[in-house]
């Protein structure tokens, strides 16, 4: 994986694109042995296109999940220890 301006983030694993734009549309991050805190200022939470984002079976340490996500956001929690 690479975070450089000319990698297909598409390819990824857990990244879903529109296959239209190539925006991503949404992150499955489940089961993915992540842990501590989500600051409520991280990026995450501004990203203006995504539609799905799968938190669940995570260690966030109980972190609160931000309010600033759209309504048009589906997102999974279960087992994330989130707020």
């Amino acid at each position: 994986m690479s975070w450089k301006e000319d990698a297909d983030c598409c390819s990824w694993d857990g990244v879903t694109c529109d296959s239209a734009t190539g925006h991503v549309i949404g992150l499955d991050l489940s089961c993915s042995w992540l842990h501590g805190n989500i600051p409520s200022n991280t990026s995450l939470f501004f990203l203006p296109r995504l539609r799905m984002l799968n938190l669940a079976f995570n260690d966030f340490n109980y972190s609160k999940i931000s309010s600033g996500f759209t309504d048009q956001l589906k997102e999974d929690v279960a087992g994330c220890q989130c707020q």
